[in-house]
């Protein structure tokens, strides 16, 4: 079953900051997990409520699990360069 796909405000703001071609990579990244579960994906361990975060050449999309309208969901609750994302 594909997983509807939700943008938070901050996650949005941030995928409309990049170049066309990093957004049409990201977006296409998230649409083919949606529908596959493929992609570059983990959990990450150390994060309250269960995050994954799935790796799109130099960016990360964060990533948490819901449900919407009775199926599942994606929400993105983030994206950073993998360069600046794990800073304090």
């Amino acid at each position: 079953m594909t997983s509807a796909i939700l943008w938070t405000p901050q996650a949005r703001r941030q995928l409309d900051r990049l170049s066309p071609r990093d957004q049409d990579r990201i977006v296409a990244a998230l649409d083919t997990y949606a529908a596959t579960g493929h992609g570059d994906v983990k959990k990450l361990a150390a994060q309250e409520d269960p995050t994954w975060r799935l790796r799109v050449g130099d960016w990360l999309v964060f990533l948490t699990r819901a449900h919407a309208d009775d199926r599942p969901a994606l929400v993105v609750a983030a994206i950073a360069n993998r360069r600046d994302a794990y800073r304090g």
